[in-house]
């Protein structure tokens, strides 16, 4: 069946639940990740620097898995498109490292 065929066949609270149900999806998924990332870490004060247009869901992420972790944000009112920025910056920077 075809969701959102039709603006009539759902209401904005259906749509606000499927969007929760996809957001719950992601978190989990990125929050097994991220039990990977900490474990193999084992850093004594892990802490998580976020940025993009993502950042509400890192910042979610984790509040629920990680809540001892201190969070920084890239973002702040003068330097909103170099946030916007930093996690291409930083895919390019890994990938030029892997590739040498």
């Amino acid at each position: 069946r075809m969701l959102c065929l039709d603006q009539d066949d759902l209401t904005h609270e259906d749509c606000r639940t499927m969007a929760a149900a996809v957001m719950e999806s992601q978190l989990d998924l990125l929050g097994e990740a991220l039990a990977g990332v900490l474990k193999r870490q084992a850093a004594t004060n892990p802490k998580a620097i976020i940025s993009g247009c993502g950042e509400f869901l890192a910042r979610a992420l984790v509040h629920r898995c990680a809540p001892h972790m201190h969070v920084d944000s890239l973002r702040t009112a003068d330097n909103l498109n170099d946030s916007q920025c930093a996690p291409a910056h930083a895919v390019a920077v890994l990938a030029r490292e892997l590739c040498r």
